[in-house]
């Protein structure tokens, strides 16, 4: 990043880690539920995108800035493009890093998922399912309506 000396220099100042072994910056402050990077910069943004428009200039409004690396905690600005929404779910679909296990901040695996479905499906409550995964019971409901893992047939 550029090496200047300025106020949003100084708002990332101990937020990023140094490079890992993939290039990436990760960011090590505050993040949201899906790992990706918040900072308050007049609202709440993701860091990412700050990054991108410190280095890069404006965000058109109908693009999304994409990860090369599919880290989503990467702020470093040679992984960030600009793409569009079906860009974005491509490259994401052709790593497989986001979906599913292989996703970060995952806690069940395919087979546990499925097993939830039979409980489900069987009439186990979902307080008592949640339970045994470790999981919340919001977790469980998302599975039971498809909002996550509806992929996995």
């Amino acid at each position: 990043m550029t090496s200047g000396v300025g106020c949003f220099d100084w708002a990332l100042d101990g937020k990023i880690d140094s490079a890992d072994e993939n290039g990436c910056y990760p960011w090590i402050a505050a993040k949201n539920k899906q790992g990706y990077g918040i900072l308050r910069w007049g609202r709440t943004r993701l860091a990412h995108r700050l990054v991108y428009e410190h280095e890069f200039g404006p965000i058109p409004p109908w693009l999304m800035v994409c990860h090369k690396c599919n880290n989503p905690s990467c702020v470093n600005p040679n992984h960030l493009y600009l793409g569009t929404r079906a860009d974005n779910m491509e490259d994401m679909a052709e790593a497989g890093s986001c979906k599913g296990e292989r996703h970060s901040q995952a806690r069940l695996t395919r087979g546990k998922v499925r097993n939830i479905r039979k409980r489900l499906l069987a009439g186990q409550s979902v307080t008592s399912i949640a339970l045994a995964y470790g999981v919340s019971r919001g977790a469980i409901y998302d599975i039971a309506q498809g909002k996550t893992w509806g992929w996995l047939k």
